[in-house]
């Protein structure tokens, strides 16, 4: 099951890591980066701390029977992958590590663009009623925006996300590229109620509040607050996409 969980989270991250690694020729930045590398000012060099990207942190557990480590957080504020429980960076916190959760960090603001749930390969399939696969179709893209400082990112095919923030609320928009057509699923984390109202236009979309264990994607032009993970799915359909969040 393990096994299972981390493999798709990487197939799932293909968009992200293959814009980095399509950056390399141009910033020779490399897409795995020593803490040290990414942040000299610092002063330590953790070989067990990396960055993936510009915005994951990942410390892996190396030491055998430990269950939970010391992390070393770079400047900034710092979320939890799976708990979404935030952090003052440029400080070492101590992390709960067990067997089946590696501690994995997002940049807050960042937006993580990811394939669908249920992909299984990025490679050419024979039996594509039966494999999942990229190259029978790139399907709709399913980014989580981590609310927190502006920001945003442009894929490989050209496809941009972004997010800013006003006293009115935040607006999250998505401009599709030459492959990312067919539609958009935004993850919102950060949030501790609902907002008030989502609005695309002059239009609302309406939120349907769930449970954990009811289906995870809503029907296009729908929301769902999941109020025990905190998190807000919303589908919109292809084409440009904006959205307003409005506390």
């Amino acid at each position: 099951g393990w096994y299972r969980t981390y493999t798709r989270l990487h197939l799932r991250l293909f968009p992200y890591l293959w814009s980095h690694a399509k950056r390399v020729r141009t910033d020779g930045r490399p897409i795995v980066r020593a803490l040290g590398l990414a942040y000299p000012e610092l002063g330590v060099h953790p070989a067990d701390t990396y960055l993936l990207g510009d915005d994951l942190l990942v410390a892996p557990v190396i030491t055998y029977g430990a269950r939970e480590r010391q992390v070393q957080l770079p400047p900034g504020t710092w979320v939890n992958f799976w708990t979404d429980e935030t952090h003052d960076g440029d400080r070492v916190i101590s992390v709960d590590a067990p067997l089946d959760t590696l501690p994995l960090f997002v940049r807050s603001g960042a937006t993580i663009p990811l394939l669908r749930p249920t992909i299984d390969t990025v490679a050419p399939t024979t039996q594509p009623e039966q494999v999942d696969s990229l190259d029978t179709t790139t399907g709709i893209l399913y980014p989580i925006v981590f609310l927190g400082a502006d920001g945003g990112f442009t894929l490989y095919d050209g496809s941009q996300l972004t997010q800013t923030t006003t006293v009115s609320g935040t607006t999250v928009s998505f401009t599709p590229g030459t492959d990312y057509v067919h539609g958009v699923v935004f993850e919102i984390r950060g949030l501790t109620q609902p907002p008030t109202q989502v609005s695309q236009g002059d239009q609302s979309i309406p939120i349907e509040n769930t449970v954990l264990d009811t289906p995870s994607t809503p029907s296009v032009g729908e929301g769902v607050w999941n109020d025990e993970e905190q998190r807000l799915l919303i589908h919109l359909p292809p084409g440009n996409q904006s959205i307003v969040l409005i506390p």
